[in-house]
């Protein structure tokens, strides 16, 4: 089927006040169907045609043919899509490659990127620029620097543990009371980020308190009175 015809059928259903869905439902087939037709991706069938011009009160000539259609809305300049807009448009050429879809465009070329939407505009070449607004590059670099540069969290502490609480295993025969080194994982960590981020509040005192309670119990033997310095917990998280 060619074009006019697509966007003529496209017409006589806008002018008629029908959805793709609405169409669809009276003909007794799918909205896919009917989206189809009116991209000129297929064509409908002897029945199909009869029952439109009945519906949109025409004649099959004034369905196919290129007399004007009452009532229409202006043609568009783009074949409808599946949802009633326009058609996306893409172009790919030595200027770069543009893409739209009815309010939203993107263009890459030689001078940068440009996307805008309904509600941001947003150009990315000498200068980048966000709603008119230019950004400013140094602090773009410093946060991008600072996202990918490596971190002291990023330390492996675990595998560090891990080689310990072995060797300390192997040579001290120390397999039970050596787990205890593990402890130093969330601890190391807590205090490494309080430190990055000038807060004592991510300090894991719980791990801290029940590894200095487990250490003194294990190594010592004295569980009892030392389970009092849990009543610290409530105290450190209120002073934080």
């Amino acid at each position: 089927m060619n074009i006019e015809t697509a966007n003529r059928l496209y017409e006589y259903r806008k002018a008629n006040s029908l959805s793709q869905e609405e169409l669809a439902e009276r003909l007794g087939i799918s909205r896919q169907s009917v989206s189809k037709w009116e991209r000129a991706e297929a064509t409908p069938d002897a029945e199909n045609l009869i029952n439109l011009a009945k519906l949109y009160n025409v004649t099959l000539d004034d369905l196919i043919n290129k007399s004007p259609v009452r009532d229409a809305e202006p043609e568009k300049e783009t074949v409808p899509d599946e949802e009633d807009g326009a058609k996306e448009k893409i172009h790919i050429g030595w200027d770069g490659i543009h893409i739209e879809d009815g309010d939203d465009t993107v263009k890459i070329g030689f001078g940068g990127i440009h996307v805008k939407d309904k509600d941001t505009e947003v150009r990315i070449g000498k200068d980048v620029t966000v709603n008119g607004e230019k950004y400013d590059k140094k602090k773009f670099k410093c946060e991008m620097k600072d996202a990918f540069s490596p971190k002291a969290e990023d330390f492996p502490i675990g595998a560090i543990c891990l080689i310990a609480y072995l060797l300390v295993g192997i040579f001290m025969r120390e397999w039970g009371r050596g787990l205890l080194i593990f402890f130093a994982v969330p601890i190391l960590h807590g205090i490494i980020k309080s430190i990055r981020r000038r807060r004592a509040k991510y300090i894991p005192y719980f791990s801290v308190i029940t590894a200095a309670y487990l250490c003194v119990g294990a190594f010592y033997g004295v569980w009892h009175p030392t389970w009092v310095m849990f009543l610290s917990l409530p105290v450190f998280h209120w002073l934080c």
